[in-house]
C-alpha cells in the first residue's frame, strides 16, 4: 500500500471540543461489506464513482474529503484499523480513476466505530428492546458491546449485525470547489439562542458552510474568526458563547483541511453596533425611542438593556428578539 504524504488523518478532533459536533455535508458514500476494505460494486458504489468522475471532470474541484467509519462490531483496535484501510482503499480507487489529482486534493479524516450513526438508524426501528439499547449506546467503553450482546439473549444483538450495523461500515465524501472569482469572501455562520455548536439546517448555514469549505481548500494565508453574541442574555454568558462558537468553526475549519496555525479568531463580543443599524433600517414603531437609549452614553449596557426591557410594556423587546436578535448572533469568516 502506498504511504500518502500531506494527509491529514483527525482521530478525535470532532469528540473533543465540548459541545455536539456539527453535521456535515454529504455528496457521496462508499459501502464496504463487514471486515472488509475493498471496494467493489457492493450496493451502489458504481454510482457513487460515477458521481466522482463527474465532479473532477467539473474541472473546479479542489478537495475532496474523505470521512471514513465502521461499525462497532468487533475490537476497538480493528476497527480503527479497517477505518484507516477504507480511506485508503477508496483514495486509491479515485486516484486510479482520476490520475491528475495530487496526493493534497485529499483530505482524510478517520471516524472510527460509528456509535452516533448506530443510535440514528436503531430510532427509526420498532424492537421491544430499543430503548435499553439506545441508553447502552449512550455510554462509553468496550463494556457497551457486552451489554448489547447480551440483551434480550442476544436478539438485540443479532438484529444490530443484520439491521442496524451494515449501512454504518462506509466512506463518506464531500467535494470541495473553488469559490467563485472576484467575490468578497465574508460568510456568516448563524446560531440559534444560546447555541454555541454549529448546526447546518439552521437559517443558511449549509451554504455557508459550503463556502467555508471552499475558502479552506483554497488555503488563503490567514482566515480571520470574528465572532458576536446579541444583546439579550447577560455580558459574561455572551463572552463565553462567543468563545465557543469561534471555536466551533475554528474547529470545521481544521476538519476540512486548513492549517490552524493560520486562524485568527477575534470575539468581539454583544454587537451593539449592529444592533443599531437594524433598528435603524428597520420599521419598528419605537424605532426613535430605541435610538434614543442607544445614543445616551451616559447609561450602561445593563442599564440600557433595562430600558430596552421596559419599552412599550415589553412588547417592543419581544419584537426585538425574534426580529432582529438572531441576525446578531453569528460568526463573520473572512
Amino acid at each position: 500500500m502506498k504511504l500518502f504524504r500531506h494527509i491529514l488523518c483527525v482521530f478525535t478532533a470532532l469528540s473533543a471540543i465540548s459541545f455536539p459536533s456539527f453535521a456535515h455535508r454529504v455528496d457521496a458514500t462508499v459501502s464496504f461489506r463487514k471486515a472488509s476494505a475493498k471496494v467493489d460494486c457492493y450496493r451502489v458504489n458504481n454510482d457513487v464513482f460515477a458521481t466522482v468522475d463527474e465532479a473532477v471532470s467539473s474541472g473546479k474541484l479542489l478537495r475532496i474529503v474523505l470521512r471514513s467509519y465502521s461499525s462497532p462490531d468487533g475490537s476497538l483496535a480493528a476497527n480503527r484499523r479497517i477505518s484507516s484501510s477504507r480511506a485508503a482503499s477508496v483514495m486509491e480507487e479515485i486516484q486510479s480513476r482520476c490520475p491528475d489529482l495530487p496526493e493534497n486534493a485529499f483530505h482524510i479524516i478517520e471516524m472510527g466505530e460509528d456509535w452516533s450513526g448506530a443510535e440514528r438508524v436503531l430510532r427509526s426501528k420498532n424492537y421491544a428492546w430499543k430503548d435499553e439499547a439506545l441508553e447502552i449506546m449512550k455510554s462509553s467503553g468496550e463494556e457497551r458491546k457486552q451489554l448489547l450482546q447480551e440483551l434480550y439473549v442476544g436478539e438485540a444483538w443479532d438484529a444490530l449485525m443484520k439491521n442496524v450495523f451494515p449501512s454504518l461500515r462506509r466512506v463518506e465524501l464531500t467535494f470541495i470547489y473553488a469559490l467563485e472569482e472576484g467575490g468578497e469572501h465574508n460568510f456568516d455562520v448563524l446560531f440559534p439562542c444560546g447555541v454555541s455548536w454549529i448546526s447546518e439546517r439552521y437559517k443558511d448555514n449549509s451554504s455557508a458552510l459550503s463556502s467555508l469549505s471552499s475558502l479552506a481548500a483554497s488555503s488563503p494565508d490567514t482566515i480571520y474568526i470574528k465572532s458576536y453574541a446579541s444583546i439579550d442574555g447577560t455580558v459574561s454568558a455572551n463572552v463565553k458563547l462567543c468563545e465557543k462558537r469561534a471555536n466551533s468553526v475554528r474547529t470545521y475549519l481544521v476538519s476540512e483541511g486548513y492549517d490552524a496555525s493560520k486562524i485568527v479568531i477575534l470575539n468581539l463580543g454583544e454587537d451593539w453596533e449592529g444592533f443599531a443599524k437594524a433598528v435603524k433600517s428597520s420599521n419598528l414603531d419605537n424605532k426613535e425611542d430605541i435610538l434614543e437609549i442607544l445614543d445616551d452614553s451616559s447609561t450602561s449596557v445593563t442599564q440600557k438593556k433595562k430600558l430596552l426591557r421596559q419599552l412599550d410594556g415589553g412588547r417592543c423587546w419581544k419584537r426585538l428578539c425574534s426580529g432582529i436578535m438572531p441576525s446578531l448572533r453569528r460568526v463573520v469568516v473572512q
